[in-house]
């Protein structure tokens, strides 16, 4: 028969047994967790055979196997390689790095002459007196360089042409004058609008259409100048001619004149002899129809006009009419046809001719 006592009093003392060993081992240092690496919890510690606390720097973390990538500045870019600064005058520095992913990307900047200019730790540069000196921007091993001019500041501005107006297709030639004449003499803006101009690199430009040319010139510190020149079109003013002269003979009930290509090429011969010897003779000595017949005028009369000096051809007109034996051939019932030439001298003066045949 089972002593059920004895059973149960046996069990107790099994299970206080393996409660008494348990205890134990935790007084040894054992630790019963499975661990096959440190463990890392807040101050402490955790090894598989014991537990002791440990402070961790941001210096033993670095000195971990663990790879960390470090990607290097290598180029500075300023966008530009040298500028021109007057005294006093102020410019901001906005330099970029390559690769743009660069791990650092702290700029230091510098000066090579504080006495000139001076630049602040956010790339503001400050121009103080007259000479050159040079702005560097590193990062680490890598650094730009930055050529700096401080100049005087320009006052004033002029523009002079050499013509009073100009014609279409002719060159003319601009020249620019600043004060006070140490001021730096660059970074002009110089625009010419109207008139369909192009503008060359030496000073000089060719206007393709009649109108006002205007010429601005502006200094980086917002000192200009501006200037405008009327350019005209000779065969819009030989037109002109043409017309006020028909006006003449309609208001007196004659037949307008018509136009010859011919006529009208020889009257631009005759216009550009006159600038040279203003006569109806040529300036070989021959006679003025001459250049009729070397242009292809067949004729059986014919007549010339001339004039000089008059800036219009309205001025041109009236001054013909004005004059019995000019007056006579514009009149005339022995013409039929007109051309007309205009030419403008060296010094700007206006010559015009009037050619008639039958």
């Amino acid at each position: 028969m089972i002593n059920y006592k004895k059973a149960v009093l046996s069990a107790t003392l099994f299970l206080l047994s393996l409660l008494l060993i348990t205890l134990t081992a935790c007084e040894a240092g054992l630790y019963t967790q499975d661990l096959l690496q440190p463990q890392i919890s807040g101050d402490y510690i955790a090894y598989d055979d014991y537990l002791e606390t440990a402070e961790i720097t941001e210096a033993e973390l670095y000195e971990t196997d663990v790879p960390v990538l470090i990607i290097p500045v290598s180029e500075i870019l300023l966008g530009e390689y040298e500028i021109i600064l007057n005294i006093n005058e102020q410019t901001r520095l906005s330099p970029r790095v390559l690769p743009t992913d660069a791990t650092y990307q702290e700029l230091r900047f510098s000066t090579s002459s504080e006495e000139i200019v001076t630049v602040t730790d956010g790339g503001m540069i400050t121009a103080h007196s007259l000479g050159e000196a040079y702005i560097t921007v590193s990062a680490g091993d890598v650094y730009a360089a930055l050529k700096v001019f401080v100049t005087i500041p320009i006052i004033e501005i002029s523009i002079e042409v050499d013509r009073d107006f100009y014609v279409v297709g002719e060159e003319g030639t601009l020249s620019i004058s600043i004060y006070p004449p140490d001021a730096a003499f660059r970074d002009l803006s110089i625009v010419l609008s109207g008139a369909d101009v192009r503008m060359f690199d030496d000073l000089t430009f060719i206007s393709d259409s009649q109108g006002l040319l205007t010429i601005t010139v502006l200094a980086p510190n917002d000192v200009g100048a501006e200037l405008t020149v009327p350019v005209i079109d000779l065969a819009l003013l030989a037109d002109e001619v043409l017309r006020l002269t028909n006006i003449e003979r309609t208001d007196r009930g004659l037949e307008p004149f018509n136009t010859l290509t011919p006529l009208t090429e020889a009257a631009r011969v005759r216009a550009v002899e006159i600038t040279s010897r203003f006569s109806h003779t040529r300036p070989d000595g021959r006679t003025p129809f001459t250049a009729f017949t070397e242009s292809g005028v067949e004729y059986t009369t014919a007549g010339e006009n001339i004039a000089a000096g008059q800036g219009s051809p309205e001025e041109a007109v009236r001054s013909w009419m004005n004059s019995s034996g000019h007056r006579a051939n514009i009149l005339s019932t022995r013409f039929s046809h007109m051309g007309v030439g205009v030419a403008v001298d060296s010094n700007g003066r206006m010559h015009w001719v009037q050619t008639f045949t039958n």
